[in-house]
Parts: C-alpha cells; structure tokens; sequence
C-alpha cells in the first residue's frame, strides 16, 4: 500500500514540475495577448468611428444640397402654374 501512495506521490510531483510551467507560461502568453486584442480593438473601433463621421457629414451636406434643389423645383413649379394660370386667363378674357 506504501508502495501505491509513494508512486502517486512519484507521479504527481512529476506532472506538477512538468504541468504548471507549462500552465503558467500558457496563462501569461493568453494575457498578454489578450491584452494586444484589446488594444487592436479600441485601434480598429476607432477608425471605424471617424470613417462614420466622415460619412454622417457628407449625408449632411448632401441632405441640405437636396433640400436647397427641392426648394427651387417648388418654386420653379409654382412659377410656371401661375404663369399658365395667367396666360389662360388672359387668353379666356380675349
């Protein structure tokens, strides 16, 4: 019985020199990069923000554009409805 406890204590202490280095250096190369994810994340979230500026304001000025055009086609149209108005009106005088 001395013998079985002695060769899993044996066996134990060769698989903990072996395993925790192992684990250890697994654990800290996980971290660190972990932490390069994180940094790259925050880069590429970044990038992405100021390309959404860039582009909400170029919607913006296409936004007012439209509407500067919209207003002088409604004024263009009002115009032309009341120059035919008047032109059948004074054609139905004559």
């Amino acid at each position: 019985m001395n013998e079985a406890w002695s060769l899993i204590s044996n066996v134990a202490q060769v698989v903990g020199m072996v395993l925790i280095p192992i684990l250890a250096w697994t654990l800290h190369t996980v971290i660190a990069h972990s932490k390069q994810l994180i940094l790259l994340e925050e880069k590429v979230n970044n990038s992405l923000n100021s390309r959404l500026m860039n582009l909400e304001s170029k919607f913006d000025v296409l936004e007012e554009k439209i509407e500067v055009k919209m207003d002088k086609i409604e004024d263009s149209v009002k115009e032309c409805q009341f120059q035919i108005l008047t032109a059948l009106k004074t054609k139905d005088d004559v």
